[in-house]
């Protein structure tokens, strides 16, 4: 009997066997991840666009290890950049272990309506599989759009995989319209992620990317779900743990699990009740808190 490859020489590990289905293809569903990222002129002043560049440089590896850890997803990674339009930075999805970041540079006004239909026309093209897991994106913005956010968004939500996809925000800098982050976002138990500095970019990015990819690539949102938080960082450590099972849940309850996560990092330093239907989670806490060696810079 011919052994598969890489069993006992072959070179094909056995759980990749067993994933593997009768016709030869792989038991693994696309999950297709976006960032939506924001390259108006506003993100060229106070570095923010370079810092935006070395956060999600810094993510990847988390990435990875999320993907590795869960072989019935394959995420594939694109990056639309939106200023004056909008457009893909690569012609087709990339498998997450070949993708490379490639520096964006800013320049122009905020399109994020042209944005939002390019995600649509993707996300209901033939090219998308039916099987593929709910896809995930990222909008990362600094200011307000300049021209019809409205049109756009309506062309998201009439796409079924725009309409079920998990949708996450981050608000750079005190200028970020909230309002629109919040309604891309579309659910009130899902915070948007604020940052008034690039080391608090750098954590939201982190956990926006990889709490996305294991929300999607599973039926649920799990406490369990890796966060990119550790022991060692501030109260937002013990945030990010407790807010990755936020869709679906109250307000009043994920104010409850802030605060429990707060309090089990030994502080309730810039925390409070979250306002209306939306919070804004800080780089450190909740609704602006920073660390108290981070000076805020946006």
């Amino acid at each position: 009997m011919e052994l598969p490859t890489g069993v006992e020489g072959g070179g094909e590990s056995t759980l990749v066997q067993v994933l593997r289905r009768p016709g030869g293809e792989l038991a693994s569903r696309p999950l297709h991840f976006f960032w939506l990222a924001d390259c108006s002129g506003s993100m060229a002043r106070d570095g923010k666009i370079q810092a935006l560049n070395n956060a999600v440089r810094e993510a990847l590896p988390h990435m990875r290890e999320v993907a590795a850890g869960n072989p019935h997803a394959r995420p594939l990674l694109r990056v639309l950049r939106f200023a004056t339009g909008a457009e893909w930075t690569t012609g087709e999805a990339i498998p997450i272990d070949d993708f490379a970041w490639s520096d964006l540079v800013a320049g122009g006004v905020t399109d994020l309506g042209a944005a939002l239909e390019l995600v649509a026309d993707e996300l209901g093209s033939p090219a998308m599989p039916e099987r593929a897991l709910p896809p995930v994106l990222v909008l990362v913005s600094d200011g307000q759009p300049t021209d019809d956010f409205e049109a756009g968004l309506t062309a998201l939500d009439s796409v079924p995989s725009g309409a079920n996809a998990v949708r996450l925000g981050i608000a750079i800098g005190r200028d970020a319209d909230h309002e629109v982050l919040a309604r891309f976002i579309a659910n009130p138990s899902v915070p948007i992620l604020e940052a008034n500095a690039p080391e608090a970019l750098v954590r939201q990015i982190r956990w926006a990317s990889t709490i996305g990819l294991a929300s999607a690539s599973s039926p649920t949102m799990s406490s369990t779900a890796p966060s990119p938080a550790v022991a060692t960082e501030a109260p937002s450590a013990a945030v990010g743990r407790e807010a990755s099972s936020l869709a679906g849940v109250t307000r009043d309850a994920l104010n409850e699990a802030l605060g429990d996560a707060l309090g089990e990092a030994g502080s309730t330093e810039g925390i409070r009740s979250l306002p209306g239907d939306a919070g804004v989670m800080g780089g450190a806490g909740v609704i602006g808190g920073g660390q108290d060696d981070e000076i805020e810079i946006w």
